[in-house]
C-alpha cells in the first residue's frame, strides 16, 4: 500500500495509521489522475504535446489509447502521437476488427499521428502493406518516445 500525507486521500477510501493515510491500490489511480491534472506540467496544459505508448499485443490497449487520444484532442489543441513497438504493432495489422480500423481513421482525420516501429516490423516479418493505411513509421519506437520526452512531451503508457 502507498502511504503519504495529503488531504487528497480523503477523497478515496483509506485506512488511517497514525498521521499517514494508507491508500488501497485501486485508489492510487484516482489520486494519480488528480495530481496529474493539478500539476503544472499536466496534460491539462493546452500547449503540451502527448505521446502514448503501446507495446502489448492487445486490441483493448489500442482501443483505450485511441479513446484517450480522441478525448484529449476533443478538449485540447495539442499534438498527439501514438507509438507502437514490439508486440504492440500486431493490433495495427489490416486483419484487426473493423471498429479499431474506424477509430484509427477517425484519429488520423483529427490529426492524431500513429507511428509503428520499423525495427519491430522487421523482427515480425511485416511490411507496411500488412498494416492499416493511415499509419506512419519510425525507425525505432523506444528512441522515438525518449526523444519526445526529452522535448517535453507528456508520456502515457497504456
Amino acid at each position: 500500500m502507498l502511504c503519504f500525507f495529503s488531504p487528497l486521500v480523503q477523497l478515496v477510501p483509506t485506512l488511517q495509521r497514525g498521521n499517514a493515510y494508507c491508500v488501497a491500490p485501486a485508489a492510487r489511480t484516482i489520486i494519480t489522475l488528480i495530481l496529474l491534472i493539478l500539476s503544472s506540467t499536466s496534460i491539462a496544459d493546452p500547449s503540451k504535446n502527448v505521446i502514448l505508448q503501446i507495446s502489448e499485443n492487445s486490441i483493448d490497449k489500442v482501443d483505450s489509447a485511441l479513446d484517450a487520444a480522441l478525448a484529449l484532442k476533443a478538449h485540447y489543441q495539442t499534438d498527439i502521437l501514438i507509438v507502437a513497438y514490439g508486440a504492440g504493432i500486431r493490433p495495427f495489422h489490416w486483419t484487426t476488427p473493423l471498429p479499431i480500423a474506424a477509430k484509427i481513421k477517425q484519429a488520423r482525420q483529427l490529426g492524431i499521428r500513429i507511428a509503428i516501429c520499423e525495427k519491430s516490423m522487421r523482427q515480425s516479418q511485416l511490411r507496411p502493406s500488412d498494416m492499416f493505411e493511415h499509419i506512419s513509421y519510425v525507425p525505432a519506437g523506444v528512441p522515438e518516445i525518449i526523444e519526445k520526452q526529452y522535448l517535453g512531451w507528456a508520456y502515457l503508457r497504456l
